[in-house]
């Protein structure tokens, strides 16, 4: 998040979700950065501990998902703006 009032909003939210008939327990990390904490081994193709290794697996977006996601973001903020003109 690039605000941290932003996180805490949404950490607040997840809490009050359930999943599969379970509670959400989300909370903040005070890690800033990530990089120490992935699997070198996953980056390489190579770890086979899989659900099991302590280190994170992060999954990286393809350039054209990126560009879509930013299209349908621009998108919804668009028809939301159309929304609030119409509502004044």
């Amino acid at each position: 998040f690039r605000y941290e009032r932003d996180a805490e909003r949404a950490v607040t939210d997840l809490n009050t979700r359930w999943f599969d008939r379970k509670p959400i327990y989300a909370e903040l990390s005070p890690v800033t950065d990530f990089k120490e904490a992935s699997c070198r081994q996953y980056e390489l193709g190579e770890c086979m501990r899989s659900g099991f290794c302590n280190f994170m697996h992060i999954k990286t977006l393809s350039p054209e998902y990126k560009k879509r996601l930013r299209e349908r973001r621009k998108r919804f903020v668009f028809i939301k703006n159309i929304k609030m003109m119409m509502i004044d």
